[in-house]
């Protein structure tokens, strides 16, 4: 009976290979359809019949304007990973027609797909009187746009690809949580918190989710009282729901979240400053990172992270440094023995950018300028001539073409009353946002009254 069984399944499988020889035939081998993932750089390129696996795609396939990039083969599709999709430039991918399905047969000839990359776009919040702002601007079409505006307090905002998380504050003791299709305008979802407090939000770059903080509090005259430990929740997109996530196995409270650009999981930082990497839909065990002062976040590729460290010995030096954790678990430390660092961020292969310390300021963090380290060498980005303004928080855009950065004056670092709290550091509200091309010998904009410039 178990080998009847078994000789009828063979005789299936071959007659469903055979079936799909036939199908195969009769149709053109050709290239079905691509996705491009710019924040990733990453494009998908999909067959509408398998190739081997164990076919070499690198070898096939052939990239204009001629680009570093290497391709991985996923049967039906082809992941071409860049190292850089230079923003507001048209791309041609070309398949070579010596290129077999399963069955060998060749793909159609001119098999080829053509794209313009995005343009490159930042978003900003934006304040004018009483009303906040969230804004955009194009800086190849040289376009300003008002993505979201209320009346009400914004906490702060997430932008991924084609989607905008508002986090804003009705009162001082609600939260409302909107999610809004950036193109359309519309709103996606709403979300209400009476009597809780919201100090972070991050969305997933496929727009398939968002998690939230979120804290009990009542108002105690024009401030509030923690009620609790902070919660952590996950609202799906796709099927409406919302979860809670369980981090209290790991640690008592959270005091940050991030999604990873793949948007698998989530970066979560300990109440004691102990960072973790946990999956964002499975219960699995987390991987516990080390303690660190702050993150600038992944790299493109999602492979790594970049923190500011610190030697609790102070053997080594007493200022803060750069750590790299990579996806294998190594670490890479970037020391500075007399010079404080602070917003490191990623700037192209295996080379970060931070702000450094200048000038001492009054019992203030100091006045700033922006610097990069390339294989060694450290190099001035931006520097105010006089050091009468600070320069901080650098953004680079995807391709590493552009950087965004903030900028205070003295007036504003010494005004004490009208600061940003973040959770390792302070920085003013009163702020300006400037953009320049990298190799520019000035800024290309400079947007009055705003700060958090996000790239997307």
């Amino acid at each position: 009976m178990k080998k009847t069984i078994e000789t009828i399944t063979i005789g299936i499988l071959l007659i469903a290979v055979l079936v799909l020889s036939i199908i195969s035939l009769n149709t053109d081998f050709r290239v079905s359809g691509y996705n491009v993932y710019t924040n990733r750089n990453v494009v998908s390129l999909f067959f509408n019949e398998p190739v081997s696996k164990d076919l070499n795609l690198n070898d096939y396939i052939s990239v204009s304007p001629e680009s570093s990039f290497k391709v991985t083969n996923l049967g039906n599709r082809a992941e071409i990973i860049f190292d850089h999709i230079l923003l507001g430039t048209k791309y041609e991918i070309s398949v070579s027609n010596s290129l077999l399905n399963i069955f060998g047969k060749a793909i159609k000839e001119n098999s080829s797909v053509s794209f313009n990359s995005k343009h490159p776009t930042l978003a900003f919040y934006n304040k004018d009187g009483n009303t906040s702002f969230i804004k955009s601007y194009d800086l190849q079409r040289q376009h300003e746009e008002i993505l979201y505006s209320t009346e009400n307090v914004i906490k702060g905002f997430s932008i991924k690809n084609n989607f905008l998380l508002v986090n804003e504050q009705p009162s001082l003791t609600d939260t409302k949580l909107v999610l809004i299709n950036v193109s359309s305008k519309q709103t996606i979802k709403t979300i209400e918190l009476e009597g809780k407090t919201s100090f972070k939000a991050d969305l997933a770059a496929d727009g398939s989710f968002f998690v939230y903080m979120s804290q009990n509090v009542r108002a105690e005259s024009d401030f509030v009282i923690p009620l609790g430990p902070n919660e952590l929740t996950l609202v799906n997109i796709n099927n409406n729901s919302v979860a809670d996530i369980n981090f209290r196995k790991i640690t008592e409270d959270v005091l940050d979240v991030f999604v990873t650009p793949d948007s698998s999981a989530l970066l979560i930082r300990g109440y004691d400053s102990t960072f973790y990497i946990k999956s964002a839909h499975e219960d699995d065990e987390p991987v516990t990172l080390s303690k660190f002062i702050g993150t600038g976040g992944f790299d493109n590729k999602g492979q790594r992270v970049i923190f500011s460290s610190f030697d609790p010995t102070q053997v080594f030096t007493s200022y803060p440094f750069i750590t790299i954790y990579n996806s294998d678990r190594t670490t890479e430390d970037i020391r500075f023995t007399e010079a404080f660092i602070t917003d490191p961020t990623f700037y192209e292969e295996n080379s970060v950018m931070y702000a450094k310390k200048l000038k001492d300021l009054n019992g203030t963090p100091g006045i700033f300028g922006i610097f990069k380290y390339v294989e060694g060498q450290e190099t001035s980005v931006l520097e105010s001539p006089d050091l009468y303004e600070s320069f901080e928080l650098p953004k680079l855009s995807s391709d590493s073409q552009y950087i965004c950065y903030e900028r205070y004056s003295q007036m504003a670092l010494l005004d004490f009353n009208n600061q940003r709290n973040f959770i390792n550091q302070r920085k003013p509200k009163d702020a300006d946002i400037s953009v320049r091309k990298f190799g520019a010998t000035s800024d290309q904009i400079t947007f009055e009254n705003a700060y958090d410039c996000q790239w997307y």
